[in-house]
């Protein structure tokens, strides 16, 4: 957990809107009050959050009984039409269904932000991990 806090905190710390999505598998999570278990892996994703004033968009359960995956972003109004659907591969009879819900949701860069900014995107090529990269790309068909 905290390695992974330590690349999160490096990609946040700028001045640009931030959005993070994924799925944290932290089920005790209470993201109502934006808490937790006092543990090593829950204390500091909480602390993450909190100290970088992230909102959890996501509020409909998404595994079990659990919100697991979460749509967090540093402007209140940047995300709207956040809503859980089916699982992927739900009514496809070839393929088993995840175990995860689906998260729709809409990025209202222009309309809705409070600190509208521009984006600017770097390409960061002398810290790639080329190695990944190419192991990535094998599979690839």
């Amino acid at each position: 957990m905290l390695d992974l806090l330590l690349c999160l905190r490096a990609l946040t710390d700028i001045k640009y809107l931030v959005v993070i999505v994924g799925d944290t598998n932290l089920p005790n999570t209470d993201w109502e009050s934006i808490s937790g278990p006092n543990d090593k892996i829950y204390k500091p994703f909480i602390d993450f959050v909190n100290d970088l004033g992230l909102n959890q968009f996501v509020r409909e359960i998404t595994r079990k009984l659990n919100i697991l995956d979460v749509v967090l972003s540093n402007d209140a109004f940047l995300v709207c039409d956040c809503n859980a659907g089916p699982p992927l591969g739900f009514s496809d009879d070839a393929c088993n269904p995840s175990d995860h819900n689906t998260v729709f949701f809409h990025l209202q860069c222009d309309s809705c932000s409070a600190k509208k900014q521009d984006f600017a995107f770097v390409r960061d090529f002398k810290n790639a991990d080329y190695v990944a990269f190419n192991n990535y790309l094998l599979f690839i068909d």
